[in-house]
């Protein structure tokens, strides 16, 4: 068994996780030994790519936290996994507040919900996600998702379908010669 310890003392994070994080290590187990298995692989072969013994990697499938970060890490290159982890704590996709926008509501200025509505990589076709949650529907970025937070914003959900359809009218109509002007090429348009 595997006790880490800080400055000689056991670590609290080792010994009894939030269950928040027993539960993403579990799942990051299961999935460890789903890629292991689908590679038809046995755990002393991950164990010999790793240099580490096979109750490590056993105690990695099974998701203890006492397990090295490195441990697992290492699971994720031994099974040609690790680009998966590039955005792990990525701050690009980070939802804590960073920027800020303010209404202005007559006299009064508050707070606005939205700031780094930034879209991250597209995973289908069928549908784009935001960095952040946007709407009811979480990170979905499509119109009636969008205009189900009006009230966030101080807008009455007719006040934000205008304000929607204007800027979506702005964007279809001038989009391309925009992006010519700033030099993008005819065939990247």
């Amino acid at each position: 068994m595997c006790i880490m310890t800080i400055m000689g003392k056991r670590s609290g994070i080792t010994e009894s996780p939030p269950a928040a994080v027993e539960d993403a290590l579990a799942r990051l187990g299961r999935n460890l030994r789903t890629a292991r298995l689908r590679r038809r692989l046995r755990i002393q072969d991950v164990a010999d790519r790793l240099g580490a013994s096979r109750f490590t990697v056993a105690d990695l499938e099974k998701g203890k936290p006492g397990v090295s970060a490195a441990a697992y890490f290492g699971a994720l290159w031994a099974l040609g996994l690790l680009e998966q982890a590039k955005d792990l704590a990525d701050p690009d996709l980070d939802d804590h507040p960073r920027n800020h926008a303010l209404l202005a509501r007559g006299r009064d200025w508050r707070l606005g919900p939205a700031y780094d509505l930034t879209p991250v990589p597209a995973i289908s076709v069928e549908r784009r996600d935001l960095a952040m949650i946007c709407g009811p529907a979480g990170r979905w970025a499509n119109k009636e998702n969008l205009l189900g937070a009006a009230g966030r914003f101080l807008l009455e959900r007719d006040e934000a379908e205008a304000i929607f359809d204007r800027i979506a009218g702005t964007i279809r109509s001038s989009w391309r010669s925009t992006m010519r002007r700033a030099g993008v090429s005819e065939k990247d348009c």
